[in-house]
């Protein structure tokens, strides 16, 4: 079960995809909220940035399998559902939001829901184009 958060109707660019390489992540902040952004082989994923057991930074977090580990305790999560799914002793039911992201033009677009705050000077891109590659819950990769 993917936990996105919806519906998507603003998508906001966050940087660069040439930025993040391959089997990495970044950090970028999208209304106050820290949100790791990865590159894996299937394309490229967002996640909420903290992990919820220590708010540990995922984005600096070790990358395989399309899942992410927590650098701090261990705790694995899954890029594609935001599910834990081992790591260390805590919640099993902890989970991350996961978030559409596509590349349109070099650029990674993040989709947010239609309830979030505007994000003031970041540019916002309403694209009919890009809910229609997001829908279709495939991150694009950069051919």
């Amino acid at each position: 079960m993917t936990a996105y958060a919806e519906p998507v109707v603003t998508w906001i660019a966050v940087g660069a995809a040439a930025d993040v390489p391959l089997w990495e992540g970044r950090r970028v902040t999208v209304e106050g909220r820290p949100i790791a952004v990865f590159h894996t082989d299937a394309g490229f994923h967002a996640v909420d940035g903290a992990c919820p057991h220590r708010q540990g930074p995922l984005q600096d977090g070790l990358v395989a399998d399309d899942c992410v580990t927590c650098p701090l305790h261990g705790w694995r999560f899954s890029l594609g559902t935001g599910e834990r799914i081992g790591g260390g002793p805590g919640d099993d039911s902890a989970a991350l939001a996961v978030y559409p992201v596509v590349v349109h033009e070099g650029e990674l677009m993040l989709g947010l829901p239609d309830d979030a705050e505007p994000l003031g000077l970041r540019p916002r891109v309403p694209s009919q184009e890009l809910a229609q590659e997001a829908r279709s819950c495939m991150p694009l990769d950069l051919r």
